[in-house]
């Protein structure tokens, strides 16, 4: 079947917007040839477009990664804090323990 420049306009948004499966389902053409369109429609795309695609990832990457580091060091520093909590309740444990001792006599 020959389909017009605006119905594979058309599908190619809706790829974008819904993937290929659900397209292909709901304008009911096969998903093999939705996906050469696609890639035909990525063929004609300017040099410039698919850089700026690619500094987009990479910029979103980046922040990603970022956001990861700044997670990391908060994490680092709860542990930080956690571990000093840890010692000082031991401290006050072997406290109790002593004090505990001395009113119940060193018999128990």
């Amino acid at each position: 079947m020959k389909y017009t420049s605006e119905q594979k306009s058309e599908a190619l948004k809706s790829i974008h917007d819904i993937g290929v499966t659900k397209t292909a389902e709901a304008l009911n053409i096969s998903i093999q040839t939705l996906y050469k369109w696609r890639t035909e429609a990525d063929a004609q795309q300017p040099e410039t477009a698919k850089s700026k695609s690619r500094r987009t990832t990479k910029i979103k990457e980046t922040l990603d990664a970022r956001a990861l580091l700044e997670k990391d060091k908060s994490l680092e520093q709860k542990i930080a804090q956690l571990e000093a909590e840890n010692v000082a309740l031991r401290t006050l444990v072997v406290k109790y323990r002593a004090a505990l001792a001395a009113v119940l006599g060193d018999d128990h």
